[in-house]
């Protein structure tokens, strides 16, 4: 087993060479990371790994003790992921209002956050993430009227 240095965001990781899914699978997890930024709804480096975790058991792949403990893939298994699928980068996306995203979808939360990093496509100039506001404190108003115009 080969092994590699890699420096992703702030961390410095040694990571196995070691491939547990297979070339075909990780593609197909790679298009569905570049179609999630696409569509303005990035995953975060977490989210990945769990969702690498139940590829990989919905797909009955061998995975290492560690993945089953924690119910997602390993950071050194993420790191080697990006460091194979060069197309791919971890960024800190743009906010983008709901009303900007779409106008017709259902409703979200309606908390302003920052947006976490995500795994994007290399190369982009600009990655959104849906947020539910452009900038400060959402506001809710309730206006009622009577009949009689009151």
């Amino acid at each position: 087993m080969q092994s590699f240095i890699t420096d992703v965001g702030y961390l410095r990781v040694k990571a196995a060479a070691k491939i547990i899914l297979s070339e075909s699978m990780e593609m197909d997890l790679s298009g569905y990371l570049n179609r999630c930024t696409l569509l303005n709804h990035g995953i975060t480096t977490t989210k990945s790994r769990q969702l690498a975790y139940s590829f990989a058991i919905a797909n009955q792949v061998s995975i290492p003790s560690n993945w089953k403990l924690n119910e997602m893939a390993s950071l050194d298994w993420l790191y080697a992921f990006m460091k194979r699928n060069a197309t791919l980068s971890i960024r800190k996306p743009e906010h983008t209002s709901q009303a900007h995203a779409a106008t017709f979808n259902k409703p979200v939360d309606a908390t302003v956050q920052a947006p976490p990093n995500v795994i994007a496509a290399k190369g982009t100039k600009q990655v959104q993430q849906t947020a539910s506001g452009e900038k400060g404190d959402n506001v809710t108003m309730l206006a009622f009227i009577s009949a009689a115009g009151t």
